[in-house]
């Protein structure tokens, strides 16, 4: 079944993370064989399933590729392979490669920031987190929002902040939209979000390039508990 495992892991690459999605882009049966197929890759830490914080037991999950390897692959190998076997690598990474890399890095950074959560929390105090998360969805007009961090805190809490691969210093709009973020999920009426407008809430703010000035100010005058790392603290030299 070597086609169909490869078939269920280029669907997910292609961003078909929902179940039925998985199915009609592989050319499958939503069937239970498919679902087997799906928790043995589970299993073998290939992929891996999330919901929204606060998503009901009958929400379906999201699938997403978990194996830095294999995502690369289907990123940046499979597509191109018939041209890479032709041509200079190097022409290859400089006209098609390079300009998809950031866009590329910015889900993996995400992946890095919650990884990394466990060791940051024991060396700066962090609250402990019951299980990491983030939210996508639409708010109550409709509209999309993506939340990068959102996670219930074993405390009861609620952590919420923004991940982001970024180039230079990200500016104070980053914060004022986060927090107008969670404004209009607490006016949709989720639980989780009410809590995190507290000026208690924690934040976890995580930029590669690290913030401006202005960001800094501008969220130590807004909020008591705000934790912010760059690159720099992920990999300290």
């Amino acid at each position: 079944d070597f086609s169909t495992y490869q078939g269920i892991l280029r669907a997910i690459a292609d961003g078909r993370t929902e179940f039925n999605q998985i199915a009609q882009r592989a050319g499958l049966a939503n069937d239970t064989p498919l679902r087997r197929k799906v928790d043995r890759l589970m299993e073998l830490r290939y992929v891996r399933r999330t919901r929204n914080l606060g998503a009901k037991r009958t929400t379906p999950y999201r699938y997403h590729l978990s194996d830095p390897a294999i995502r690369f692959y289907y990123a940046f190998v499979l597509p191109y392979e018939s041209v890479l076997a032709v041509s200079d690598p190097y022409e290859v990474w400089d006209e098609h490669l390079r300009p998809k890399l950031d866009p590329y890095m910015g889900p993996v950074f995400e992946d890095i920031a919650e990884q990394a959560y466990p060791r940051l929390r024991e060396s700066r105090g962090l609250p402990m987190v019951r299980e990491w998360g983030r939210w996508e969805g639409k708010d109550r007009a409709g509209d999309p929002l993506e939340m990068d961090i959102a996670c219930e805190l074993m405390s009861g809490g609620t952590l919420t902040g923004l991940v982001k691969w970024n180039e230079s210093p990200i500016a104070p709009r980053w914060h004022i939209h986060h927090l107008q973020m969670i404004n209009r999920l607490a006016v949709s009426g989720l639980k989780w979000a009410h809590a995190a407008t507290g000026e208690e809430a924690p934040l976890l703010y995580v930029a590669a390039d690290g913030f401006s000035d202005d960001f800094e100010t501008a969220v130590q005058a807004s909020r008591s508990v705000v934790e912010l790392v760059s690159l720099r603290h992920l990999y300290p030299s």
